[in-house]
């Protein structure tokens, strides 16, 4: 047996006083308690009312707009600026890190061959490179 499903003026009425409650109490009104109070699941509510479910939604987005002083798309053109010089830094950090690494290898070779062209005018004799006699 189905129970009947509550009119338009039913939903506005207890959407009202609802947000008054939840105004007092200091807490948004959400869908899903919107939906419990009419005696109906949350898809369903949505399902029959899509407009008024729209409605809670802008509503909750608003007042998280004014309890953070910025718009929520505001927090994603922030995130996705920051992650942009983050991505930029990285890159950045890759070149410098090539160029050192490069350096290093100058380096190296530069300090091998010094220390062959050393050895070689004070007359050390490497001991690895001579061969035994046979």
């Amino acid at each position: 047996m189905k129970t009947a499903q509550p009119t338009l003026a039913e939903v506005h009425a207890a959407r009202d006083e609802l947000l008054a409650k939840a105004a007092q109490e200091g807490r948004r009104l959400t869908v899903a308690e919107l939906a419990g109070h009419l005696g109906l699941k949350r898809p369903t509510f949505y399902n029959r009312f899509p407009e008024v479910a729209a409605e809670l939604v802008n509503i909750a987005a608003e007042a998280g707009h004014k309890a953070t002083g910025r718009p929520r798309n505001d927090r994603a053109a922030e995130l996705e600026k920051k992650l942009t010089l983050l991505r930029r830094e990285r890159d950045d950090l890759r070149r410098h890190l090539d160029i050192y690494a490069d350096h290093i290898r100058r380096l190296t070779m530069e300090n091998a061959s010094l220390r062959q062209e050393l050895e070689s005018r004070s007359g050390v004799t490497v001991l690895a490179q001579r061969r035994p006699s046979q």
